[in-house]
């Protein structure tokens, strides 16, 4: 399973970017909310940007089991956002299969991608890298 895109990269990614809403400011905020048929995170630290990711269940014609995940970055300072663009870019890069697709809009970042795992999973995934990036913040390293 290749998640680089999720785990691997808010271990490095939250040093050098941030996540999804717009809001910059306030507190620290990491939430999980999980359906039958989806699983999203919500992150945002103050002064560096925000990510979100919602992971969602698919079935292809053969019956096998997928998610497609729909990521994006949102960095407060478009330096980093060009130095993201370029790194997921170039990750997009290395999986010639086309499982992942990258677009850059100003300071966001947009990732489509396909994958293996369960919603379990990444909703696993999700609460430790909250958790995780919590205690960082806290300790005044992110």
């Amino acid at each position: 399973m290749k998640k680089m895109s999720m785990v691997a990269v808010l271990a490095m990614g939250l040093s050098m970017v941030a996540c999804e809403s717009t809001d910059s400011s306030g507190d620290f905020t990491c939430d999980v909310s999980r359906t039958s048929s989806s699983v999203s995170v919500r992150e945002n630290v103050p002064g560096l940007g925000s990510y979100t990711s919602t992971v969602t269940a698919q079935v292809d014609d053969y019956g096998y089991d997928y998610v497609n995940i729909e990521t994006e970055y949102w960095y407060a300072n478009s330096s980093e956002a060009r130095r993201g663009c370029d790194n997921w870019k170039e990750e997009e890069s290395s999986w010639r299969d086309g499982s992942m697709k990258v677009t850059c809009s100003g300071n966001s970042v947009y990732i489509s991608e396909y994958d293996e795992g369960s919603l379990a999973s990444h909703e696993r995934n999700f609460e430790e890298m909250c958790a995780d990036d919590r205690a960082a913040y806290e300790r005044g390293d992110i």
